[in-house]
């Protein structure tokens, strides 16, 4: 999992991609991605090895994968 973070900083149009662990739990993680655009973001989920880490992160996985998108709040 952590050799995601060093591809995927490096793409176009990521701004922030760090991976977490849960300070009270080991066996959680989480990322925090950051993108310019949904174009990066889709670029970002078609490469390879995402596409790789999709497919073999079931079978580490207690839970589903969740996904949380969010949007800034600005005055």
């Amino acid at each position: 999992m952590l050799e995601l973070g060093p591809p995927s900083r490096n793409e176009p149009g990521v701004l922030v991609y760090e991976i977490h662990h849960d300070a009270t739990r080991s066996d959680s993680v989480a990322f925090y991605e950051l993108y310019a655009d949904g174009e990066a973001l889709r670029t970002h989920i078609e490469q390879p090895y995402m596409v790789a880490f999709f497919e073999d992160s079931t079978s580490m996985l207690r839970t589903d994968l969740e996904i949380i998108a969010l949007d800034p709040i600005r005055p």
